[in-house]
């Protein structure tokens, strides 16, 4: 009986290993349930978002466990069907505008967003006034 059991023993272990390796091959597909449009924005969401405790790297560079776990969190709030500004506006209200590489558009941001058109504009104005007035 002792016999049986110890041949027994090896093919135990290579049905184990299999189906072991058949789990982790499968990870991959399983985790991949973004239709492509969903993966290329959570893409762009990852190129524009921050990375908290990295200086100044964005999600996609970041291999930090905050990262991975936001990058997680962007995929899931896509999947649930947030728009890109609302899962920007979340990220925001928790770690401030500063984890975002695109500013917000409000007053204390407004010389940053339309200070190179009114200077343009005002140096337009100047040199087509000073064309004018010249004898």
């Amino acid at each position: 009986m002792m016999r049986i059991t110890s041949l027994l023993c090896p093919v135990r272990a290579s049905i184990r290993t299999v189906f072991c390796c058949i789990f982790l091959f499968s990870l991959p597909v399983l985790a991949h349930d973004l239709t492509e449009n969903q993966a290329e924005r959570a893409k762009y969401l990852e190129t524009i978002i921050r990375c908290p405790v990295c200086s100044g790297q964005v999600l996609a560079g970041s291999e930090a466990s905050i990262a991975i776990d936001m990058k997680k969190l962007i995929r899931a709030k896509i999947k649930s069907g947030s728009s890109n500004e609302e899962i920007i506006i979340y990220f925001r209200n928790i770690y401030g505008d500063d984890i975002a590489q695109i500013p917000p558009k409000n007053e204390q941001t407004f010389l940053l967003w339309y200070g190179p058109y009114i200077l343009m504009f005002g140096l337009v104005a100047f040199f087509i006034l000073r064309k004018f007035r010249a004898p």
